[in-house]
């Protein structure tokens, strides 16, 4: 398969750092390795970069992390997945 790239400006990622538990979740399920903590804090690394998956969200027991999944990349690939004649 070839490299996963988002469409510019679609990122629905929002992080709500002040509801963050610290259990980094959304880090080990980010398929970009785009979350990094920085002290206390959680935070995108490349924002833009999201595939907009909603695995952060998913697996965030405090809901610090917040994402609209089926928009961007993500849901492009997802949806030609299967089909005839699909790259």
């Amino acid at each position: 398969m070839k490299e996963l790239r988002p469409v510019g400006n679609m990122a629905t990622l929002e992080l709500h750092t002040d509801l963050c538990a610290g259990c980094d979740f959304c880090i080990v399920v980010c398929p970009q390795g785009d979350l990094a903590r920085e002290g206390p804090e959680m935070r995108a690394t490349r924002q833009d970069n999201c595939l907009a998956c909603g695995g952060c969200a998913r697996n965030c027991p405090v809901a610090s992390a917040s994402a609209k999944p089926g928009v961007g990349c993500a849901a492009y690939i997802l949806s030609g997945w299967g089909k005839v004649g699909t790259p």
